[in-house]
């Protein structure tokens, strides 16, 4: 009796140990799949980032050259704005110059037959014998 026990009981370890080792076989075969998953899904996720990062940067790119072009556009239309607005001041400048030359025409004009009607006043009056003696005096 005690020596089948024994052999049971031996039989019983060796073939616990063995399931043990088969078990931890199979968990380390089942581990190492886990692993090279992870790994290749690391790797996968790291070409993807690696992509976004690249498509991110051609974005970044295309929107600083948008701004550039932006940039380019609003400044010519700064310079015209500013060629326009400088136009209409020489402009206008131009027109208050001819203007107030006009005017100082016209002063001169007007003194000018001022003067001649005063001398043909001072003639009309110095020559006449009627107001002669009021305007010599």
């Amino acid at each position: 009796f005690n020596v089948k026990y024994l052999q049971t009981k031996e039989e019983i370890i060796d073939e616990s140990k063995t399931n043990i080792d088969h078990a931890l076989k199979q968990a380390n075969v089942t581990i190492n799949d886990y692993v090279e998953s992870a790994k290749e899904a690391f790797d996968t996720l790291k070409e993807e980032c690696s992509n976004l990062k690249e498509q991110i940067n051609v974005n970044v790119e295309t929107l600083n050259q948008k701004n550039e072009k932006q940039q380019v556009i609003l400044e010519k239309y700064i310079e015209e704005q500013i060629s326009v607005l400088r136009d209409e001041a020489i402009h206008k400048v131009e027109k208050e110059i001819k203007s107030s030359k006009q005017t100082q025409s016209e002063i001169a004009n007007m003194i000018a037959k001022l003067q001649i009607r005063i001398e043909k006043i001072e003639k009309t009056t110095v020559n006449n014998p009627k107001f002669s003696k009021k305007y010599n005096k």
